[in-house]
This record gives C-alpha cells, sequence and structure tokens, in this order.
C-alpha cells in the first residue's frame, strides 16, 4: 500500500471557505487514492494566489524540500484539483522534480499517476495550467470591469449631486432685499405699538426714547434697501450648465498641475491661500483656500497740467 502526501490549496480569489475547499478537495484525492492506499499527510496552503510559484507557497515549498529526503514518510503525492495546483507552465516546472526524486504525482483527472514519458498526460496538465491562468484573468476583468462600472456609476452621481448643491448654495438675487423690506415692516409694527402704548397712556418720555432707537434702525435698514436695489447689480446665478462647464475646466486645471513644475505649484497655491490640515485621529486631510482679490493700480495722467504729488517720505528732488 502506497503512502500519500496530500496537496491542496485556496485563496481569497476562489471566494470558498478554506475548511469546506479542503474537505472537497481531499475527498477527491481519497476516492482516486483509497484502493491503493492512504493520505498520511496533508499540505494544504490557505491565503495563496494560484499564480504563486511553488516555492513561494509555504506548505508547497515544504513538501519539494521533503522530497529531496530519502526518509519523507510518504511515496507518492495526490491532489484534489490540477487547476488549483499548477497556474500556466508551473506544472512543466514542477513536475522534472517529482520525477528526479523518483516521487510518483497522481491527478484525479488523469485516473491515476501521471506518466513522464506521456505526451498525451503533459498535454493534459498544459491544458490544466492554461485553464488556471485564463479562470484567474476572468476574475481580474470581471473585478476591474465591476470596479469601473461602479466608479462610473457612482461617480456620475456625485458630480449630479454636486452639481445640485451647488446652484443650490448660490444666493438669491432677492434675498438680501426681501430680508430687509421684512425688517423694515418690524421696525413699523414696532413703532405701530408705542403710538397706541402713548395712546393709552405710557411715560411720553419713555415711548420717545425707544421710538427714537426704532427710527434710526429703520433709517438705516431703508439706506440698505435703496442701494442694494438701485445702485448696485444684484448677483447673477449660474445655471447648471454653466456650473458644469466651470467644474469641467477646473478638471482641466488639475490635469496641468500635476505636471506642473514645482515652483510653479507653490506660487498658484499661495495665491489660493491653500492650507490643509491633517486630522490624526480621522486620518483626513480637509483643505481650505482663501484666494486673495486680484488688485491693480491704475496712474492716470491729467496731460501734465498739475505736477505729481510727492508721496510721504519719498523726496522729488534728484
Amino acid at each position: 500500500m502506497k503512502r500519500f502526501a496530500f496537496l491542496g490549496r485556496v485563496s481569497t480569489e476562489d471566494q470558498q471557505d478554506p475548511e469546506t475547499s479542503l474537505n472537497w478537495q481531499i475527498a477527491r484525492a481519497r476516492a482516486l487514492t483509497e484502493r491503493h492506499g492512504e493520505i498520511v499527510i496533508e499540505f494544504f496552503d490557505v491565503g495563496q494566489a494560484r499564480s504563486i510559484p511553488w516555492k513561494r507557497r509555504p506548505r508547497a515549498a515544504e513538501l519539494l524540500e521533503l522530497l529531496k529526503q530519502p526518509d519523507r514518510g510518504f511515496d507518492a503525492v495526490v491532489i484534489g484539483e490540477p487547476q488549483r495546483a499548477f497556474y500556466g507552465n508551473q506544472f512543466s516546472l514542477t513536475f522534472p522534480i517529482f520525477t528526479h526524486y523518483g516521487v510518483e504525482l497522481w491527478v484525479p483527472d488523469v485516473g491515476g499517476p501521471i506518466d513522464p514519458e506521456s505526451e498525451a498526460h503533459d498535454l493534459i496538465m498544459s491544458v490544466f495550467g492554461g485553464m488556471s491562468k485564463g479562470k484567474r484573468s476572468r476574475i481580474k476583468i470581471r473585478v476591474r470591469a465591476a470596479m469601473a462600472a461602479q466608479a462610473q456609476v457612482e461617480g456620475r452621481y456625485l458630480v449630479e449631486h454636486t452639481l445640485t448643491q451647488l446652484e443650490a448654495a448660490q444666493p438669491d438675487a432677492m434675498a438680501t432685499p426681501n430680508l430687509l423690506q421684512r425688517s423694515i415692516t418690524e421696525c413699523d409694527r414696532k413703532l405701530a405699538k408705542h403710538r397706541a402704548a402713548l395712546e393709552a397712556g405710557a411715560d411720553p418720555a419713555m415711548i420717545a426714547a425707544w421710538s427714537s432707537d426704532v427710527y434710526r434702525e429703520r433709517a438705516a435698514l431703508i439706506a440698505q434697501l435703496t442701494a442694494a436695489t438701485h445702485h448696485t447689480r444684484p448677483p447673477q446665478r449660474m445655471s447648471r450648465d454653466g456650473i458644469r462647464q466651470l467644474v469641467d475646466a477646473l478638471g482641466g486645471l488639475l490635469a496641468i498641475l500635476r505636471v506642473a513644475d514645482p515652483g510653479d505649484k507653490l506660487e498658484v497655491y499661495r495665491e489660493l491661500g491653500l492650507k490643509l490640515n491633517y486630522n490624526h485621529e480621522t486620518e483626513e486631510v480637509t483643505a481650505y483656500a482663501n484666494p486673495q482679490p486680484q488688485v491693480g493700480v491704475l496712474s492716470v495722467s491729467g496731460g501734465g497740467l498739475e505736477p505729481p504729488r510727492p508721496i510721504k517720505g519719498t523726496s522729488t528732488s534728484s
């Protein structure tokens, strides 16, 4: 009776519970070997991707080392599924070691041990290696496609949500005049109460003091309302398309900044008044921008009719 060593593997990409995966892989191996011997030792790697070579899988590497030992304790190795054991050309790189040390490799899909002289067996194992590589590639493609689709869908939602917030956050052109008008109406209501109190016999001096304060407040409000409605241009609200164009333009600016000279970046950030605060507890960075207004100095000549006046602290003499 032969003594078999079992070799198996499971990783996160297989999306299986390690114990469950071990059970069904070793069950396949036992179904193949039970009439020829028994499994005396198990080598099962957990969390190792199929693309990792045997020498970098802890348990598989241990098995390869034991192959060199005459007293290794087993006569043959059996695997549960070739796609999990071999990836790409791993079989052609690993099987010669088995052959060199005279250890048989049993595979359920072959129905027994691999024949080193059989081209058919070599072809079958090469096909399984290609299938394993193809499966991993398909998993990567599906994951990347899913992530790209999620980013596209969620990104589109976030952009639309941000545009909605920016549009709603714009100041209302009529908000300030309406607020001032309501305040003036409130002053009129107070003055009416004061007149009613005076007619009811309240102290005239006290009512005069109260009314004086309200009249001053009302006069200031009327002046502000006049300035807001006649002497200044009300703020214009941007349309949703306009906001989108601005955001797209800023996206282009970001692309330019990524490849800009560090000195140029520093100058831009200084003009923006950019500050970054890092919160060690939440591991979040908050950015603050305080752009400085562009101030221009314009000199107008009066046609030379009046000589320039000397600035304080300077002299016109040479």
